[in-house]
């Protein structure tokens, strides 16, 4: 075999297996750990809210209980079970359908729960210590390899559908922590979720049908298979990550990415940059909806007021609004949420964004219709020139605000309040205190001896 035909060293792929069986609860930050908790709590109400709104929802729901099976794992929010594939593929597209769980680097809140709880309901006696370490592990390995593919700019745009392509290999080792698996077998698990990795951009730029919303779904799914896969024994060592035909070499076309994944692992979490949302919609449209409420504040605007609005951006903005057809006058709560004209004029008109918003009445809101179709946008042509928000009213010359490249940072006592607000849209209603007793037990899921016992409070 010539040289050039040698197979790539695993040492990236073998760094993160041993570091995914061996991580520990005792081993995390106190940071890491309440970022993990807050995360493990927002991902549980978007899950319960998407159970009634949640485009393609029903559909994942209805087909893992159709397929009928052992009663391994929870559906969240329906009372039901199933096997732990089937439900990590439901439970996935729950967490995600709304478009209101976290991101970061990486789509952290698509693999922070599913199937690290899938598995731990799977094996049985895994306490909320060993959770914590599998949703660590997950987020970690998940903003790591993000950032790796997306290189300097985390904001960039790739060619695949990055929240899902980039979460399998974090899935499956968030999945293999509790499941308690070998180094060997971990590094079979990340090998065998690259081999099912996918994830394409069409369903994006065709204006988000309802698929799109459901697509945390088969990441979970694939990173459950290949946790359970490896655990039985099937190998799949390899030079998954960095390989010439590896993960970085297949999707992106360049190996070299992968090279300083597994630097200062353990010691340096890049999960601690989660970005939690305060609104259910794409991190992109989450500044225009913050730049809008604060001009509404400020200059005390209101829906028969606003005359027309204008907002403009970078190019990476575009998807955002384009179909224009479609971004300007949404038909389903998985294009609104990616719509910046949609956030905008329920901002200015409501002065919020809830979830009640991305109801089918919400979505029909004349109000919110009529000021859509007076907004308009331009891309800048400069990159260095700054996004802004521009209203103009009845009464005088136009309002701006600079558009931030991100929303302010949401704090635990917003986030309880989301769940809180999530929790009135779950499928089985949930009185108030039991409500609060489910908050008080994931932030303080530290001295849970089984977290079987956070499904069976759903």
């Amino acid at each position: 075999m010539s040289a050039s035909r040698q197979p790539a060293t695993p040492g990236v792929t073998v760094a993160l297996a041993e570091y995914a069986a061996r991580v520990t609860f005792e081993s995390l930050p106190s940071a890491v750990v309440i970022a993990v908790k807050r995360l493990i709590l927002d991902s549980l109400g978007t899950a319960l809210a998407a159970g009634t709104m949640g485009d393609g929802c029903r559909e994942l729901v209805d087909m893992a209980v159709a397929c009928g099976g052992r009663p391994q794992s929870t559906i969240l929010g329906f009372d039901r079970k199933g096997p732990a594939p089937l439900v990590a593929l439901a439970n996935g597209g729950l967490v995600h359908a709304l478009n209101y769980d976290a991101g970061g680097p990486g789509h952290l809140g698509v693999v922070a729960l599913v199937a690290p709880l899938a598995a731990a309901e799977y094996v049985g006696g895994v306490s909320g210590k060993e959770l914590i370490a599998a949703s660590a592990t997950a987020c970690e390995i998940t903003a790591r390899m993000s950032v790796a593919a997306h290189g300097a700019d985390i904001r960039g745009e790739l060619p695949w559908l990055a929240g899902q392509f980039l979460s399998y290999v974090g899935s499956a080792a968030g999945a293999g922590r509790a499941l308690r698996l070998s180094p060997l077998q971990m590094h079979s698990a990340i090998a065998l979720a690259v081999m099912q990795a996918a994830g394409t951009r069409q369903v994006v730029l065709d204006g988000d049908p309802p698929a799109k919303a459901v697509y945390g779904a088969f990441p979970n799914q694939g990173g459950m298979q290949a946790a359970l896969l490896a655990q039985l024994g099937l190998r799949a060592d390899c030079a998954a990550l960095e390989g010439s035909g590896g993960f970085y070499a297949a999707f992106l076309g360049d190996s070299s990415r992968a090279a300083g994944i597994a630097d200062g692992l353990g010691d340096r979490y890049v999960l601690a940059g989660v970005q939690f949302k305060a609104w259910p919609t794409s991190g992109v449209v989450a500044p225009y909806v913050e730049a809008a409420l604060n001009l509404r504040r400020t200059h005390g605007l209101s829906a028969d007021v606003v005359a027309r609005v204008e907002f403009t951006g970078g190019e990476r903005m575009r998807h955002w609004c384009e179909p224009l057809e479609e971004r300007r006058a949404p038909a389903s709560g998985a294009t609104a949420a990616n719509s910046i004209f949609f956030g905008i004029a329920n901002a200015l008109v409501h002065g919020a964004v809830t979830l009640e918003r991305f109801s089918p009445a919400g979505l029909s809101d004349p109000s919110v219709r009529r000021l859509m179709a007076r907004t308009e946008y331009t891309v800048n042509a400069d990159p260095s020139e700054h996004a802004a928000l521009r209203v103009w009213t009845t009464r005088g010359p136009a309002v701006e605000a600079p558009v931030a490249a991100s929303a302010s940072p949401v704090t635990e006592a917003q986030l309880v309040a989301k769940f809180v607000d999530c929790a009135r849209y779950a499928p089985r209603p949930m009185e108030a205190d039991r409500v609060q007793r489910l908050v008080e037990l994931v932030l303080d899921l530290e001295a849970v001896a089984d977290v079987r016992s956070l499904t069976e409070r759903l």
